[in-house]
């Protein structure tokens, strides 16, 4: 299930994250929102935990972003990084409410 390319909500959200860790907020949350895949969480976060220990820079460029959730959880979780950049071609629309969701839990 967690390869979906299905909507993430609350349902699976709550099923595959239902600890009190901040991770499994951030998730909830954006299952709360419905504004990304469950492949696109899971690709996220997999990509955030491979590159957070090399990132040595106050500012971060997350290019071809898409819903820009690897830079969002590198300011999050990486207190050294002050400044995310998000750059795409094309943001999706849904991503204004990641990031609502996102500061719902994590300001």
């Amino acid at each position: 299930m967690l390869a979906s390319p299905s909507t993430l909500n609350r349902y699976i959200a709550d099923k595959h994250f239902a600890g009190d860790t901040l991770h499994s907020l951030i998730v909830r949350a954006l299952g709360d929102a419905r504004c990304i895949s469950v492949k696109e969480v899971v690709e996220s976060f997999e990509v955030f935990q491979r590159l957070r220990k090399p990132i040595r820079s106050k500012y971060v460029m997350d290019l071809c972003c898409g819903h820009g959730l690897v830079g969002m959880l590198m300011v999050i979780f990486e207190p050294d990084v002050e400044s995310v950049t998000l750059c795409d071609r094309r943001i999706p629309e849904s991503s204004h409410r990641c990031l609502a969701a996102i500061e719902s839990v994590a300001p």
